[in-house]
């Protein structure tokens, strides 16, 4: 007979079995550890009152009850836990991380890469299969290396921090006639991108009109637009509107759904819908933020915008023109076009 599994510390599981061999009772207790990279440790303990057995019968001993299986279940059981603990320890680590190569790379305004190192910024693109275009701007230094997915104005850039702890994002650069060319530092293939040099702002310059943001992802079913309102006064609005879908895979297997966002001037909203074959359909609308997180006043400072909005809140991002003609501008990490 055998007892039920038994949950000591630090995830132990232990089964008692005690069954009749040649007249005399033996008991056995197997312990065994959650599954650690793919190992299970378990050890087998026999107790008898009567020494030959346990010298007769040995390593037999370990099959005295098919029911020692009823460890399984719960070890799975604690194995899942424990995957569970280890993955939301690594998703903690690695923003901790994140958050810390962002704090050591990010230098005071003023005290980053100088405009006298800046060879060119260049704005990049490159289109996915079903989705929309994207667009980044690569800081391009004097002495032939970079600084890939700039998203901070260059005099922010600590780059001794962003060789240290962003070294992927470090590359080499090159014109070959009139291609651009990049590499990381551990390759040896040079790579073509299309661009062109971006342009700063001029001291006091202001824009006039609307700048959008589309994307689109076919296969999820969701889409964007986001857009930025300038004045020739100093102020600027933000609106914007996002449709996401269950997408193609989902919508076969039966479930449906959309949630949308929208925000302006006056304020956020947002609201979704599902439905699933056999289960009926729901829904609801939330209002999020007001209306001041979407205005305020700006000011360019060549390769920066400084955003005062009316919420009291305060930015200093990443600012460029697409060139002369300026029917395009780069904010923090987006293109937007009129």
């Amino acid at each position: 007979a055998c007892r039920a599994p038994e949950l000591l510390t630090a995830g132990v599981v232990v089964q008692s079995c005690v069954v009749t061999v040649a007249g005399a009772a033996v008991e056995t207790q197997v312990y065994m550890r959650p599954p650690r990279e793919g190992k299970v440790e378990w050890m087998r303990i026999a107790f008898s009152q009567e020494e030959a057995l346990l010298q007769r019968y040995g390593d037999g001993l370990k099959a005295i009850s098919a029911k020692s299986n009823e460890l399984w279940p719960t070890l799975r059981a604690l194995a899942g836990d424990d995957r569970r603990r280890r993955e939301e320890a690594d998703r903690t680590a690695t923003l901790e991380r994140r958050a810390a190569a962002e704090r050591a790379i990010r230098a005071a305004p003023g005290k980053g890469v100088a405009d006298k190192d800046i060879a060119f910024l260049l704005w990049t693109w490159y289109q996915p299969s079903g989705e929309s275009r994207v667009e980044q701007v690569h800081l391009l230094l004097k002495d032939g290396t970079g600084y890939q997915r700039l998203d901070l104005p260059p005099d922010e850039l600590d780059l001794a921090g962003a060789r240290r702890f962003q070294p992927e994002r470090i590359i080499q650069w090159r014109r070959q006639g009139s291609d651009w060319q990049i590499r990381d530092l551990d390759d040896k293939d040079w790579r073509t991108v299309q661009g062109r040099p971006a342009l700063p702002a001029e001291a006091g310059q202001r824009v006039d009109g609307t700048f959008t943001h589309s994307w689109y992802s076919i296969l999820g079913g969701s889409s964007s637009q986001n857009r930025f309102h300038f004045h020739g006064d100093g102020q600027f609005e933000q609106s914007g509107r996002s449709v996401f879908g269950t997408g193609a895979m989902a919508a076969a297997a039966g479930v449906t759904g959309m949630a949308t966002t929208s925000y302006s001037r006056g304020g956020s909203t947002g609201t979704s819908s599902v439905s699933a074959v056999g289960a009926g359909a729901g829904g609801g609308t939330k209002r999020r933020r007001n209306g001041a997180d979407f205005t305020g006043r700006y000011r360019l400072e060549r390769w920066a915008m400084v955003v005062e909005r009316d919420n009291g809140e305060q930015q200093r991002v990443l600012f460029a023109f697409s060139g002369p003609e300026r029917r395009s501008v780069f904010i923090k990490d987006t293109g937007y076009s009129k």
